[in-house]
């Protein structure tokens, strides 16, 4: 049976969700371990942003496989968040490589 669960983390004004297939440990909340990086408008943000899913007690959950989802939290600017916004865990962490926001914004 399937039980959907969704953890978040929020940082800056980006705002990760993850769901998906139960796992052992299940997956209670995620934490960015490379944040959203300061850029130019349009410039993809380096180094990539990394976010960990984590179990109850705030350790990664290496064999996670869950679907996580980023987008813009707060926006003021009216930005549009570019790139890959959804992507699959690989050993409980989630790897967005090409993210950029068209506009300047807090």
């Amino acid at each position: 049976m399937r039980t959907d669960r969704y953890a978040c983390a929020g940082l800056l004004a980006l705002v990760a969700c993850g769901s998906g297939e139960p796992t052992t440990p299940p997956v209670s909340r995620l934490s960015f371990a490379v944040g959203p990086s300061t850029r130019p408008a349009t410039v993809v943000m380096a180094p990539s942003v990394l976010v960990v899913l984590l179990d109850g007690y705030g350790n990664p959950v290496r064999g996670a496989t869950d679907r996580v989802t980023i987008a813009i939290g707060a926006n003021p600017t009216g930005g549009t968040l570019r790139g890959t916004t959804t992507v699959k865990a690989v050993y409980g962490i989630a790897s967005f490589k090409d993210l950029s926001i068209d506009q300047t914004g807090d």
